[in-house]
């Protein structure tokens, strides 16, 4: 086991030796197995580690304990303890959002600004072949296209997920191994989340009808990063993929779009959305915009906007625009993603609908 994780430490998540690595540790089986395989492997590949844990102050003494746990496991281990301590309640009551989506995006910032502060190359998750592959049914589920059979890759930024290989229950019998115990977190059971739902009702049927399920999953997401990958080389070579930056988004002419494949199409609009800033649009708004770039209109019959905030423009447009203000539409001289298009001196101030994140 500790073999294939210096492999994948090397060839899947880009670590080389001597760099800092920051270790985000819950207290919970996987993470906890995290950081004492890279305590293990320090002498044979040398490395500089450092352990980060957030308290989201969701689950009172529990939480507490925790970070207990964590900061003395650190001790015992001479590893570096960064710990902090989040309000995921108030949060989401002033974003108006779900628990679970709070605490994530409060951990996240939080294992930022500590790496930020202690200088570290890479932070290291504990995500597990059982998690990607909930997070394709996640995906796909909620609609989303090939982009989201992604799910979560090895590396990503400075973010590494050395573990997508390895199962749950290999995790746990490697603590066993080595006498090391962790801490259990008793919301994981709790059914009032999607993912606990897919984890311990809609997989375990999977499972239940074909054994090997979770790990096809998992094969399913490498092919969709694979082929991702192979869409982005392309966008590349045909200088799909840097956009003109504008000072409230950015643009593309749309000649570049003529005669294209609807997969390198949707995938140069997904570029051109993410270039302005704007939230990762659904599949669904990927597939309207697709079937509105071709369609010839007269200019007295533009639309001003229909469920998804579209809009159709002129068939004389000759470009594609996006700005940050969070919505879609064509203009004649852009594609543009955005709630204000310039067009000859003409502004159009209408706002679109957000749709959810595909």
């Amino acid at each position: 086991m500790r073999e294939t994780f210096v492999i994948r430490l090397k060839e899947a998540c880009g670590v080389s030796p001597g760099q800092h690595v920051l270790v985000a540790v819950s207290g919970g089986a996987d993470s906890t197995a995290l950081l004492c395989l890279f305590d293990e492997i320090r002498e044979a590949f040398p490395l500089q580690i450092s352990c980060a844990h957030v308290e989201h102050g969701i689950r009172g003494a529990a939480s507490v304990e925790d970070m207990r746990f964590v900061e003395a496991l650190c001790a015992q281990k001479n590893i570096p303890f960064y710990g902090s301590r989040v309000d995921a309640t108030a949060y989401a009551r002033a974003h108006k959002c779900g628990l679970e989506d709070a605490a994530r995006t409060l951990r996240y910032d939080s294992l930022m600004e500590t790496a930020k502060a202690v200088g570290a190359d890479a932070i290291a998750l504990a995500h597990h072949q059982g998690d990607q592959a909930e997070t394709v049914l996640l995906h796909a589920a909620r609609g989303s296209d090939v982009r989201g059979l992604c799910a979560m890759r090895a590396r990503r930024g400075n973010i590494i997920r050395p573990l997508l290989t390895f199962t749950p229950e290999q995790l746990r019998a490697y603590l066993q191994s080595i006498g090391q115990p962790w801490r259990e977190d008793e919301t994981n059971v709790c059914q009032d989340y999607a993912r606990n739902r897919i984890r311990h009702t809609a997989l375990p049927a999977l499972e239940a009808a074909y054994p090997d399920a979770r790990a096809a999953l998992a094969r399913l997401a490498s092919s969709a990063q694979r082929d991702e990958d192979y869409f982005s080389a392309r966008l590349g070579e045909l200088g799909l993929n840097r956009p003109l930056m504008l000072v409230n988004g950015a643009c593309l002419p749309k000649e570049k779009l003529a005669g294209l494949h609807p997969a390198l199409a949707g995938r140069t609009l997904v570029r051109l959305i993410e270039s302005a800033g704007v939230p990762t649009q659904s599949a669904q708004v990927i597939a309207k915009l697709l079937d509105l770039l071709p369609r010839s209109q007269p200019d007295r019959q533009r639309a001003g906007g229909n469920r998804h905030g579209l809009r159709r423009r002129s068939p004389t447009g000759r470009s594609c625009c996006a700005d940050n203000a969070q919505s879609v539409g064509r203009d004649r001289n852009t594609v543009r993603h955005g709630a204000r298009s310039t067009s000859r001196g003409r502004r159009d101030g209408r706002r679109h609908a957000q749709p959810g994140d595909g």
